[in-house]
């Protein structure tokens, strides 16, 4: 699989030494400014990794992170900086940096690193095209099937269902069985997993306030 390293800040040595290091892979390097980041994983088809070197200031690789989650990119940085305090460290880190190096570190050693970021972003692709797969799903559920859904996941039996629901157990068996089989759950386990993945965010970093996701397990729809 082709990969990405979008560099952005990073000195010419630095550049010239890591494409001399990557020679031979099936790598794509990218060259940009820190207002030209391409933060949104729209199109994004192969692991990348964003190394933000150390002529970006702080307040600007603090921008660059803050916007890498709220696009939920793909992305994995790594921040090259000169003599680092531990407070930016810290809090580059939170917002989702896999790493904060010193300048003084090598090429080599950086590449490591760099590696490790590749190899988690494609972790997280593959996690955002489960994810969009599951609401895929959900979509083509009908409204009642929806609402069914919601108590099978937190655990409602199907005559508790269909007294909630002013309905005949029978009915609820068809509209349940019909859940099974377009969210394609060869079990109870399988449709809480997808229930889920469909508002998990592609990765731990994420800060924000997940979006309310389409179908809540009962006890907390009850609960709003």
């Amino acid at each position: 699989m082709n990969q990405t390293i979008i560099l952005c800040g990073v000195t010419r040595v630095i550049d010239q030494e890591f494409r001399q290091l990557f020679d031979g892979a099936s790598v794509c390097f990218n060259n940009v400014t820190p207002d030209k980041v391409d933060n949104g994983d729209d199109g994004q088809v192969s692991p990348g990794c964003l190394i933000i070197g150390e002529s970006v200031s702080a307040v600007d690789v603090i921008q660059i992170l803050e916007q890498l989650i709220q696009t939920e990119s793909c992305l994995v940085p790594v921040v090259v900086a000169e003599n680092p305090d531990i407070a930016f460290v810290v809090r580059a880190m939170r917002l989702g940096a896999l790493n904060v190096v010193p300048t003084c570190e090598s090429t080599a050693s950086l590449k490591e690193t760099v590696d490790e970021a590749i190899n988690l972003s494609s972790q997280r692709l593959s996690d955002v095209t489960r994810r969009k797969e599951i609401v895929s799903r959900i979509d083509k559920l009908s409204a009642r099937q929806k609402e069914v859904m919601a108590f099978v996941v937190d655990g409602a039996s199907n005559k508790t269902i269909a007294a909630e629901l002013h309905l005949s157990p029978k009915t609820i068996e068809v509209h349940r069985a019909s859940v099974m089989r377009k969210m394609k759950a060869r079990s109870l386990p399988d449709l809480v997993k997808f229930s889920l993945t469909q508002y998990t965010m592609p990765h731990s970093a994420v800060a924000l306030a997940s979006p309310i996701p389409a179908v809540l397990p009962a006890s907390k729809v009850f609960e709003q």
